[in-house]
């Protein structure tokens, strides 16, 4: 496996491949994101395997919308640039990237004075308002304080879960961790060999026509409600607990996005591998 920009991708005059991954649509502009659409569909065409169809796939927006309007997720999102007027009891909301996996801009607004404010401020400080999003906030803590973040991993047909992320902040990517107990632990690591969502998981990464990424998530009334799907994301790395379970159950979860990648063999690739057995395929000028 090589990892290679969309940069250089789209400077290739031809290309030998069994599989292409391709990720990370949300940083990409149109006339890149048409181009890798095109050949998305050329690699098809010559056998090549695609995971992550960039023409298909939801991003964080489309996907989220679309699971409050079938009822899946109970909370909405708007985008800052529609200036929404919300209800009361909407509140409160936050805004963040949809594509930069970063904090959220200003933390929870409360009302709607509050919401036009922010939205002003940041606006008058340079962020463009086109990549923010106005989301509903969703509040679902393990214990008075204390948060809890759960993922599955999408690695071609393969669903499984990876491991979750406990701090003393709702958002959970920020805050403060090292606050597992004996109990959460003994939880978290039954949960990733139980699998208990892999069902319902499997049928997000479809709504979402994402065949390789990650989705960040949490229970409610035993349903998992999604955060987002990263189609790029930090891949398990090898803990460092003082819980040798933990760390037994870590490695597993490595070493099933291992095996998972290794299974996406393409229809050109076989027990006698070598260059000549990848598909080459040639671009035409018009997508270069």
């Amino acid at each position: 496996m090589k990892v290679r920009s969309y940069k250089w991708l789209l400077r290739r005059q031809s290309l030998r491949a069994s599989v292409v991954v391709f990720t990370d649509f949300d940083r990409l502009i149109f006339d890149e994101h048409l181009k890798i659409s095109q050949l998305a569909r050329l690699f098809e065409a010559n056998g090549v395997r695609v995971v992550n169809d960039p023409a298909r796939v939801r991003m964080r927006y489309d996907l989220l919308h679309y699971l409050h309007k079938i009822g899946w997720n109970p909370y909405q999102v708007w985008r800052a640039t529609s200036f929404p007027e919300l209800p009361d009891e909407v509140f409160p909301v936050f805004l963040k990237s949809e594509g930069a996996h970063s904090a959220p801009l200003g933390g929870l607004l409360a009302s709607q004075a509050q919401l036009d404010g922010q939205i002003e401020r940041i606006k008058a400080g340079g962020v463009p308002l086109h990549h923010i999003l106005v989301t509903q906030f969703i509040d679902a803590p393990i214990r008075e304080g204390v948060w809890q973040r759960n993922t599955h991993f999408c690695v071609g047909d393969k669903i499984f879960p990876g491991l979750p992320v406990i701090e003393d902040s709702p958002f959970v990517k920020y805050g403060r961790p090292g606050l597992a107990t004996a109990e959460d632990f003994d939880r978290v690591i039954a949960a990733s060999y139980d699998d208990l969502y892999n069902e319902d998981m499997r049928r997000v990464f479809a709504m979402a026509n994402i065949s390789y990424g990650r989705a960040d998530y949490v229970v409610v009334n035993d349903k998992p409600v999604i955060f987002e799907i990263n189609t790029n994301p930090t891949l398990p790395y090898q803990n460092k607990s003082k819980n040798p379970l933990f760390v037994d159950a870590s490695n597993d979860s490595r070493l099933r996005v291992l095996e998972a990648f290794c299974d996406l063999d393409g229809p050109n690739i076989n027990s006698k591998w070598n260059r000549k057995t990848l598909a080459r395929i040639s671009f035409p000028q018009a997508v270069n």
